[in-house]
């Protein structure tokens, strides 16, 4: 079930442009390497026009989507040296932690998007 949930994450972004920060040019998932840990890092969604992109992370867990994903999804997309700009969006089926909440609200990068969002667009 969480590859579906990713698909109908990566169809959101496809479809529902209004809010997004660019026009996707190319949508995928993305895999890299970590130079210090020497360890092979996926991101579930990688969107981008060439000088700006979106990493996406898809959580269809049970718990809230804490702030520890979020600084993970950060690290792994400083990994990306393809964009200028990067933009941060959070899929959830359970909803964020007020951790989620703030750092949205502070940093305009940042996107928490809850399931009702997605199967309503």
């Amino acid at each position: 079930m969480g590859s579906q949930f990713e698909e109908k994450c990566r169809q959101y972004l496809t479809y529902y442009t209004k809010d997004l920060p660019f026009h996707i040019r190319e949508i995928g998932g993305w895999w890299g390497g970590d130079p210090e840990t020497k360890k092979r890092e996926r991101a579930d969604i990688i969107a981008f026009n060439g000088k700006d992109a979106i990493f996406g992370e898809c959580k269809r867990r049970s718990d809230p989507v804490d702030a520890s994903v979020l600084k993970e999804m950060q690290r792994k997309a400083s990994l990306f040296h393809g964009s200028e700009r990067k933009y941060h969006y959070l899929f959830s089926r359970s909803g964020f932690t007020s951790g989620v909440i703030e750092e949205a609200e502070r940093d305009g990068s940042v996107r928490p998007i809850a399931l009702g969002e997605i199967y309503v667009s």
